[in-house]
């Protein structure tokens, strides 16, 4: 089988998470009741606004499958694999012990699609998108999405399409590997690797949902705010430490 891969039309996606939620249902996990459309710190694949006011662009994020992943040298159980049919680089279950290291293949991705390990996590392992290489469907993401803004194929029909469909009269982000971006833009052109346009994950993931969750509170009526402010700029100036220092070594 060729290595496949996956490009979203980023005109087309309407936010509506049924991807998201079809993601979570094949990797087993648990469902919020009532929060389906919640962005969960620990999901293996979001669908993210591009804007302040919740508008268009709207733009899936997951693990970009990297042709040269940095996760796989980095874990020391060799639990972080590459599929020799998709080229999807997996978690293998049976090997991955988050207690026993130090989650260095969280801490060498910085993409935002790194193995998860959280309170969603259905046992005592990392999961991610793996583009559904156990899946005989394919991708269950692109299988519900009704806005069919999501192809999956093999890496070279992508490739192809972009060139057909895009070039010269849209932009494309190649995510260093089988995740491919693209919308019409007149003018547009090919860039090379794919940089989110948003921040830093860590701060939507981690930083907005603690800020959101306490503003919406009655607490926040007196110190909360102003306490929760000034621990998540400690908390992303430890990131940006901890980043810096990565860099160097």
């Amino acid at each position: 089988m060729a290595e496949m891969a996956i490009l979203q039309e980023i005109d087309k996606c309407m936010k509506c998470r049924g991807c998201q939620v079809a993601c979570q249902r094949v990797q087993g996990l648990t469902l919020p009741v009532g929060k389906a459309e919640k962005v969960e710190a620990d999901d293996p694949m979001v669908v993210k606004c591009q804007s302040a006011n919740d508008a268009p662009p709207y733009v899936r994020y997951s693990c970009w499958h990297c042709s040269n992943p940095p996760c796989v040298p980095a874990c020391p159980l060799g639990a972080m694999k590459v599929d020799a049919a998709t080229g999807g680089v997996y978690v293998d279950k049976t090997k991955c012990v988050p207690a026993s290291c130090k989650q260095q293949c969280a801490t060498n991705c910085r993409k935002g699609g790194y193995p998860k390990i959280g309170t969603n996590t259905p046992g005592t392992f990392a999961y991610k998108c793996n583009l559904c290489y156990d899946q005989p469907g394919g991708p269950a993401c692109v299988s519900t999405c009704p806005a069919k803004a999501l192809t999956y194929d093999t890496l070279a029909n992508i490739r192809a399409k972009v060139a057909a469909d895009f070039s010269g009269i849209g932009d494309v982000w190649i995510g260093e590997g089988h995740m491919f971006w693209a919308r019409k833009s007149p003018g547009g052109g090919v860039v090379a690797t794919f940089t989110p346009p948003t921040t830093d994950p860590y701060i939507e993931d981690h930083i907005s949902p603690m800020f959101d969750k306490v503003l919406r509170s009655p607490a926040a009526a007196g110190l909360a705010a102003p306490v929760l402010l000034l621990g998540g700029l400690f908390a992303l100036y430890q990131r940006k430490i901890k980043l810096a220092e990565s860099d160097e070594t």
